[in-house]
């Protein structure tokens, strides 16, 4: 009975060692795991105790980093900390160690000194020796960082560019709704940005003046990718109706397909033109009524009219249309050929000079009619003193010419007769014949 008790307890003692041997097997199986996923892990991973002291790190966060594992090992988590956030490793080591997980990001220096960035977890770890450490898988980010860095200083410029612009800018989705609008638009309705978003053109639409149906077409035009441009009629918030030319294109808005409206207020350009309307229109009629014609034409042999007034019909028998740009006779063509010289002669003699020229010639109407003209013009000048172009106005004088030839034969015949040989000398003298005179 003692001995089968003493061999009992020998096979139970032989048993236990073995259970120790099994679980110290089972231990160093463990550790050789966790090891193994320790080097081998993608992600930098940092064991430090309750100081702030590395004790292990792995190759990956000795390669992030910059250093050999001799050289982390026994220093203190300060060394790789920028120092701008060191009193926050401080206090970030006592929360880990009363139990919180922390998730962040936190600026580092490598060994070679450059900034990185590093994306943090850390929690509270039992270490292998029994006490209390923490454990802390980094990831690199500084690549992220500078992504995000460089989009916001990108969207920063934009806003800035997309904010200055002084013309009124709309950034519209598919079905027009606007998404975003810049100070441009606040300031031309008057109403905050936020009215805009999500609304469409209609609501910036002066009753009655738009075609609607029209606009949404030449915006689906636009989101095809064809550049549209068009006149529409505003109302701002204090109910004043206003034009404003738009151009739409296609655009990209934060990786969004998008239409890009630009406006322009054009109020004042529509009234500089209703104005310019109504003078040309006041100027016209005061040419048509005039008898004779008013000219532009070029300094050239052909005298190449750039405008007639409608006085030319009467003058000439050749309308407008007929004489401007030689269309189908020029003005030359219709001086008399015998003052054709002459009177490009006196003309560039009177533009040498800089001055105003007036002359009296012979012109072969439509109708073949001799008429006598009176011209009087002048030199118009470009900034840098170059001639472009005459101006001037042309009369019919037949009449006077023919009252002239009258006095003159009657004044031939009456030479002999001292008192109304005076009397014809005074008439002479209040009718001029030299014609021709600069």
């Amino acid at each position: 009975m003692d001995y089968f008790k003493q061999t009992k307890k020998e096979l139970i003692a032989e048993l236990d060692k073995l259970n120790e041997k099994i679980k110290d097997f089972s231990n160093k199986k463990q550790e050789d795991q966790y090891r193994k996923l320790f080097n081998f892990s993608p992600n930098g991973i940092l064991l430090e105790d309750a100081t702030g002291t590395i004790i292990d790190v792995n190759p990956a966060f000795c390669e992030m980093m910059g250093y050999t594992f001799k050289e982390l090992i026994g220093n203190k988590i300060h060394m790789l900390t920028h120092p701008d956030v060191f009193d926050l490793v401080d206090k970030n080591i006592q929360k880990i160690l009363k139990g919180k997980k922390l998730k962040h990001i936190e600026k580092s220096i490598k060994k070679d000194g450059t900034i990185t960035f590093m994306e943090l977890n850390e929690s509270k770890f039992n270490l292998p020796n029994g006490e209390t450490g923490i454990i802390c898988i980094a990831e690199d980010i500084t690549d992220r960082v500078n992504v995000q860095e460089a989009l916001l200083i990108s969207e920063e410029s934009y806003k800035g560019l997309f904010n200055t612009a002084t013309d009124a800018i709309y950034i519209q989705d598919k079905e027009g709704r606007f998404v975003d609008v810049n100070m441009g638009a606040v300031r031309m309705y008057g109403y905050p940005r936020d009215y805009f978003i999500g609304k469409s053109p209609e609501i910036l639409s002066a009753p009655g003046k738009n075609d609607m149906n029209a606009t949404v077409k030449l915006l689906k035009k636009a989101f095809n990718g064809e550049p549209q441009k068009f006149e529409f009629w505003g109302i701002d918030k204090n109910r004043r109706i206003f034009p404003k030319e738009v151009r739409l294109n296609k655009g990209s808005y934060f990786g969004e397909e998008v239409v890009i409206a630009f406006a322009q207020d054009i109020s004042e350009r529509k009234q500089a033109m209703e104005a310019l309307k109504e003078s040309q229109r006041q100027i016209a009629t005061l040419l048509g009524n005039l008898q004779g014609m008013a000219y532009r034409c070029l300094n050239d042999k052909n005298w190449t009219m750039e405008y007639v007034s409608e006085g030319g019909v009467e003058l000439t028998g050749f309308n407008p249309e007929d004489l401007i740009c030689n269309n189908k006779i020029s003005y030359n063509q219709l001086i008399h050929p015998d003052d054709q010289e002459m009177v490009w002669n006196k003309i560039q003699k009177a533009l040498r000079k800089n001055q105003s020229f007036k002359l009296s010639y012979r012109i072969n109407t439509k109708d073949k009619k001799e008429k006598w003209v009176f011209e009087q013009g002048i030199g118009i000048y470009s900034s840098d003193g170059k001639l472009i172009a005459l101006e001037g106005f042309i009369t019919n004088i037949t009449e006077r010419k023919h009252a002239e030839q009258e006095i003159r034969k009657l004044s031939r015949s009456v030479e002999q007769s001292p008192t109304i040989g005076g009397t014809m000398a005074k008439l002479d003298r209040t009718f001029p014949t030299d014609d021709c005179a600069i």
